[in-house]
């Protein structure tokens, strides 16, 4: 709400959000009064992305699989929770090991300390909470085990991403079909 993103002519904008305003709520009272276990807590909310939030994933990749649509560019508020997420999707989709898809995911660290200090400016909100940005660390962090068990909640639970983004998803063979076409 503070920082909306910035329309930009000639660009379609689609919101399809992951996180709902109460659900934000209980993850701000998660971190304040049980930081210890935010580790955790960052395994447990991928693994519930994964699970709940499947049709959100499966708009996603389908629009992705319309040339109409690209070139595309998604973001979360972090870059790397939500968009790593679904880019571990897109890459499964199309074949990437589960590797490749981690080590791309760990990427994002390269840009962890500009990112810790672009927050900088809002620490005096964190002191009045007797917090710091280090507190925040695991959110900020792209933590290979986060990823790994999101893919690994979608095997057990289907066996692997494509069987994941048609049963859970809604994606059909036939767009999935497309999209390693396109791509």
């Amino acid at each position: 709400q503070e920082a909306p993103d910035v329309p930009l002519e000639g660009v379609t904008l689609w919101r399809l959000p992951v996180i709902q305003q109460e659900e934000s709520a209980v993850k701000a009272r998660t971190f304040l009064f049980d930081r210890h276990r935010l580790d955790q807590v960052m395994i447990q909310t991928y693994q519930t992305f994964v699970r709940d939030k499947a049709p959100i994933f499966g708009a996603a990749i389908a629009r992705f699989a319309d040339p109409a649509n690209l070139p595309a560019v998604f973001h979360c508020s972090a870059g790397k929770d939500r968009t790593g997420i679904l880019a571990a999707l897109l890459l499964g989709a199309l074949g990437v090991s589960d590797e490749l898809i981690i080590a791309d995911y760990t990427l994002s660290n390269l840009y962890y300390e500009a990112f810790r200090k672009s927050l900088e400016p809002q620490e005096h909100r964190l002191r009045t909470l007797r917090l710091s940005l280090d507190d925040l660390q695991p959110m900020l962090v792209s933590d290979p085990a986060y990823l790994e068990a999101a893919l690994k909640a979608i095997r057990e639970e289907c066996g692997s991403i494509e069987r994941y983004l048609v049963e859970k998803a809604g994606v059909s063979a036939e767009t999935l079909a497309k999209l390693r076409e396109i791509f």
